[in-house]
């Protein structure tokens, strides 16, 4: 089985994206989780967006977001049943704008530890990722928290997970 870590950008202009792209000199502001659905095998995200953690059909995704680039992690059944059980239990969890804003100050003052952590009572994307990281076994080097999507394409890159520039 496999999961997949990815990178995205809006389709369209959203202010917010666009200063998170700009203060990170990258081209993507979102990191999400596509996992198949048990039932009918449909490609779902597993995403923090839209003020809290959800799970829509890649394809709906795909409307609304340009695909970038996915890390290809190979799974056993029981990282899979854990991975499922993990997304049940954290669908409607608040998305953490504060802590976003946290990731934004340690870029631009340097600073070394999150400093809005809100442990896991919020999320934001890629601390979402991170976790989901950390439930399949690839261990991330610092507090979730503090990991943004450069840092999370990093760590990955750095891991040696194959990817596709989609």
């Amino acid at each position: 089985m496999k999961v997949y870590i990815g990178f995205s950008k809006p389709n369209s202009f959203n202010p917010f994206a666009s200063l998170i792209e700009f203060v990170e000199a990258r081209p993507y502001d979102h990191a999400y989780i596509k996992v198949q659905e048990p039932a009918n095998r449909t490609w779902m995200i597993f995403q923090a967006s839209g003020l809290v953690v959800n799970l829509i059909t890649e394809v709906r995704f795909l409307n609304n977001h340009v695909s970038l680039k996915e890390y290809e992690i190979d799974i056993n059944a029981s990282q899979y049943m854990d991975l499922w059980n993990y997304i049940n239990s954290s669908l409607g969890i608040p998305y953490s704008l504060i802590e976003d804003f946290g990731i934004l100050l340690m870029k631009s003052f340097k600073l070394k530890n999150q400093p809005f952590n809100q442990g896991i009572s919020a999320e934001f994307c890629s601390k979402l990722g991170a976790s989901v990281c950390n439930l399949l076994g690839i261990a991330m080097p610092e507090d979730v928290s503090d990991i943004d999507p450069t840092t999370l394409d990093s760590i990955l890159a750095s891991k040696g997970f194959p990817y596709v520039e989609t």
